[in-house]
């Protein structure tokens, strides 16, 4: 029971921005942000609380995570000086592409629901998504093992970034970031860390072992449409990016996985459903890669039934 509660409290806490973000975007998005017209006027009081509702997600998500990553603190601020380039065999520098991509999206919604126009909230929800991945590196600046990364912040803005092009180039709007978390071995869970953490000690944020992160195709939009009928348009082919056993974690140990699976995506399903709140449910759970059949090529071929 104790090893089930554990894994359940990884998955509460690696979605626990994601989650609380959806939450007050969800009453404030329920609508189809498609169909919203630019012609009216920015709603003030929507806007106040949008940017209100942003600021509490945000303090209250850095007060969840402060202990468990930033509790030795440095007096001076410092960049990274190479250590960066190792953790995780990089696979944060994808975490961080993933959360520049949501925290955009979750910043978008908020603003096209206070009536931005369409092209002003996307571009605004960029800032604002790389103001947040710059205001997180500049607490590792004070880090005594870390630094300020601008590996980070830069791969955190090119997520950011994906859904401007996607407006400005339509064909990549046939692809989608998402992310998998299962609780698979335990060497982030033994690895020594202060005892300050409390229940973030096993935070499965930085959990990367565990962690997988995906590139979804939407396989019926592109394939000639002679073959169309014979492809479900629920159905998308997605590529997965994880890091096996990491011993000695966060060193240089370990080695990158790389997946191919099946991919669903809700928002398809949901297409036809007269109703604004299941979309955005739908919209929201779209960053997670449910379980699937999948296939890993690296470091070694196996084959999965289910993969999550």
């Amino acid at each position: 029971m104790d090893n089930l509660q554990l894994r359940i409290k990884k998955v509460i806490l690696l979605f626990f921005i994601v989650k609380i973000s959806a939450l007050y975007s969800l009453g404030l998005n329920s609508y189809d942000i498609n169909e919203r017209p630019d012609s009216i006027s920015v709603n003030k009081t929507k806007l106040t609380i949008a940017m209100s509702s942003s600021v509490f997600v945000v303090a209250g998500a850095y007060y969840a995570v402060k202990t468990a990553w930033w509790y030795d603190i440095s007096p001076d601020f410092h960049f990274d000086q190479g250590a960066d380039l190792h953790y995780s065999k990089n696979l944060d520098k994808v975490a961080h592409l993933f959360g520049g991509y949501v925290v955009q999206d979750l910043y978008y919604r908020s603003f096209r629901w206070s009536n931005m126009k369409e092209e002003t909230a996307l571009w605004t929800s960029f800032g604002f998504s790389v103001f947040v991945q710059v205001m997180i590196d500049i607490k590792d600046g004070y880090a005594p093992h870390w630094g300020f990364s601008l590996y980070d912040v830069g791969a955190g803005a090119l997520g950011a970034s994906f859904p401007v092009f996607q407006h400005y180039y339509p064909f990549l709007k046939n692809y989608k970031l998402k992310m998998s978390y299962w609780y698979k071995d335990d060497d982030y869970g033994s690895y020594p860390r202060n005892e300050a953490a409390n229940i973030f000690e096993e935070l499965p944020v930085e959990d990367y072992p565990n962690q997988t992160y995906w590139l979804t195709w939407n396989v019926d939009q592109v394939i000639p449409k002679k073959y169309d009928k014979y492809w479900p348009d629920f159905l998308d082919i997605a590529i997965g990016m994880g890091v096996d056993d990491l011993i000695d974690y966060p060193d240089t140990n370990g080695s990158v996985e790389w997946y191919l699976a099946f991919d669903y995506d809700l928002e398809v399903l949901v297409k036809n459903v007269d109703s604004p709140i299941v979309k955005s449910i739908a919209h929201y759970l779209n960053y997670i890669k449910f379980p699937s059949p999948a296939i890993r090529f690296t470091p070694e071929f196996k084959a999965y039934g289910f993969y999550f």
